[in-house]
């Protein structure tokens, strides 16, 4: 019988996996749509005369993936179903990955490094025997709507490091299976993943900021910050934001220009968010539509109504009712 094999410049005969061993790995996986798991089983190769290994621990949170995975020496070839739209970030544990994108460099990575991808199906993946990995995925439009625009297609996250540890453990924590959350619990780990992630990449094009008395990105962070400590205050808006961090107003809306969202929208955001916690938590259930409205930073339960309607298709009523495990989008 004949198999198809192909080889790699690094000599490495490659055949492709069995269908049952697929089976089992889009088992892991969760939820897979039919065309991505057609997808897997053409891009899937292993050594000739090698079995697939693989381990994969999957939680999901809201819009938020995070997945741990141990695999033996594989190789993904480009041409997975279109993953455009999904922002895709992963740690190297222990182990390599190389990733062959379709017009650029090779990039070797090892353990301790981080990197993005925006669209998998343009991009050759190769694991070294052994390797394991964590992995956070979400649309990429979570980023756009906090002001963050990757700047590239397959980036290596490298610069300022402060957050890659914070983020790489709570990740691993919540992909740990004993870890049994409440919706209250989802929500705030979701948020604090997507925090992270937003922290992670600023620092990342901080590094092209650097040397500029106000860089857009720095300028960009520190009004993030500022919303997230003030956005309770029902004054808050643009001028006063810009106020607050001794800024002109212009000069505040040119930072968040080409980022995916605007000054006013970035208030909004951090107002609903907080909305949805008060709503969701069984101890605030006592509060008014007007005090949630108020504690969160609306100046009306209009705006609360409006903003839910905008976000969920639904009432903040009906969000307290029956609460979706999906934080919002800043945007």
């Amino acid at each position: 019988m004949s198999s198809v094999r192909d080889r790699a410049p690094d000599g490495i005969a490659w055949v492709p996996v069995p269908l049952a061993t697929i089976s089992q790995v889009v088992e892991q996986l969760g939820p897979v749509d039919g065309e991505h798991a057609r997808s897997l089983r053409m891009s899937v190769r292993v050594p000739v005369a090698r079995a697939l290994r693989i381990a994969i621990r999957r939680r999901q949170l809201g819009g938020i993936t995070a997945l741990l995975t141990t695999a033996s020496e594989l190789r993904v070839e480009p041409g997975i179903a279109p993953t455009a739209g999904t922002l895709y970030v992963g740690f190297v544990l222990s182990g390599s990955i190389t990733l062959v994108p379709p017009d650029g460099p090779t990039v070797v990575l090892g353990a301790g490094d981080v990197w993005a991808v925006c669209d998998w199906s343009r991009v050759e993946i190769q694991c070294a025997d052994t390797t394991r990995a964590l992995h956070i995925v979400l649309p990429e439009s979570r980023m756009l709507a906090r002001g963050v625009r990757p700047t590239a297609r397959l980036m290596v996250l490298d610069g300022f490091r402060s957050l890659r540890t914070p983020l790489r453990n709570f990740a691993l924590s919540v992909a740990d299976p004993g870890w049994v959350p409440t919706v209250v619990g989802e929500l705030v780990a979701e948020r604090t993943l997507e925090d992270l992630l937003v922290g992670l990449f600023l620092e990342h094009q901080l590094v092209s900021d650097a040397g500029r008395p106000e860089g857009r990105v720095a300028l960009r962070a520190r009004a993030l910050a500022e919303t997230g400590r003030s956005h309770t205050n029902t004054a808050l808006n643009p001028a006063l934001l810009a106020e607050r961090l001794s800024v002109s107003l212009r000069h505040l809306q040119r930072a968040f220009e080409g980022s995916g969202t605007t000054v006013a929208q970035a208030i909004s955001a951090a107002r609903l968010r907080t909305a949805t916690m008060l709503l969701a938590a069984t101890d605030t259930s006592r509060y008014t539509m007007a005090e949630i409205a108020h504690r969160s930073g609306f100046a009306s339960t209009f705006e609360l109504r409006s903003a839910f309607r905008t976000e969920f298709g639904m009432l903040p009523s009906d969000y307290r009712a029956g609460p979706v495990k999906a934080a919002p989008e800043e945007g």
